[in-house]
């Protein structure tokens, strides 16, 4: 039975203020050795991600900026498939939006690269592949709960969406992490048994997590917002963080996976 992994990042694999994965090293290692798929589906930038993916170890595809874009390797060279309009189209709609409107946010497009390294406690190098988007543009709302629902208003009428994640408030088109991930499992759908997994602990990871066989949500400070009804097992953590991803996945791996398939199917 091979399990397909989709994984959201800070939070959830990654420690929200560290950054951290160490605490759930054990069952990192323990997928590698059993080959299941890691997919990493994060707000972060392709840079980041491909730094991360290769400080794993990881040879498979990944999903950058909220479902935005999936990137893989494929005959040594890598390849993308994006689903969103690129970043100017959704500066250049804020800039337009804040002028009219006077609504008051801090976006990176704002920032140098050491205001991004203050605001995610990055150090600047990573602050700089941070900031390299390709399809969305965070933010930091300042303004009232009105102006934000306005604000979400005007962005639909754009075709856009603003969604929250652990930290900023990420400016996207029209798509989710759930929307990657199925172009993703579609590919990986072979005559082997799959079972798909989906771990996150914030509103953005809800539609992933509906959409997997087995959902995990990792304790933190916004997964008591996250109404999961959809997969067939879900898990809500007591721990936040790797730690939490930690006893999901000893929980997961070590259990009949067959007999939960044929139980289900």
């Amino acid at each position: 039975m091979m399990l397909l992994i989709f994984t959201d990042l800070d939070g959830t694999l990654l420690d929200h203020h560290t950054y951290s994965y160490t605490p759930a090293l054990p069952a990192l290692t323990d997928i590698k050795n059993r080959h299941h798929p890691l997919i990493l589906v994060s707000s972060k930038t392709r840079a980041e991600l491909l730094d991360l993916s290769n400080e794993l170890h990881l040879e498979f595809p990944f999903i950058s900026e909220n479902g935005a874009a999936i990137h893989w390797q494929e005959n040594n060279a890598w390849q993308c498939q994006a689903f969103s309009p690129p970043r100017d189209h959704i500066d250049k709609i804020l800039q337009e939006l804040r002028t009219r409107k006077g609504y008051r946010f801090t976006a990176f497009m704002d920032c140098t690269t050491e205001d991004i390294a203050t605001i995610t406690d990055l150090p600047l190098d990573k602050a700089q592949r941070a900031n390299a988007r390709e399809y969305t543009e965070p933010l930091l709302w300042h303004d009232t709960p009105e102006q934000l629902s306005s604000f979400l208003h005007q962005l639909k009428e754009h075709g856009l969406q603003a969604v929250q994640g652990g930290r900023f408030l990420s400016v996207t088109g029209q798509f989710n992490k759930a929307s990657a991930m199925q172009w993703l499992v579609q590919r990986y759908q072979t005559h082997q048994p799959l079972l798909t997994v989906a771990l996150g602990d914030s509103p953005n990871d809800e539609a992933m997590l509906q959409a997997a066989d087995i959902a995990v949500v990792i304790q933190s400070p916004r997964s008591a917002q996250l109404e999961i009804t959809q997969p067939q097992w879900i898990i809500r953590t007591t721990q936040p963080g790797p730690l939490g991803w930690q006893e999901a996945m000893e929980q997961i791996l070590t259990s009949d996976l067959n007999a939960f398939h044929s139980n289900n199917n």
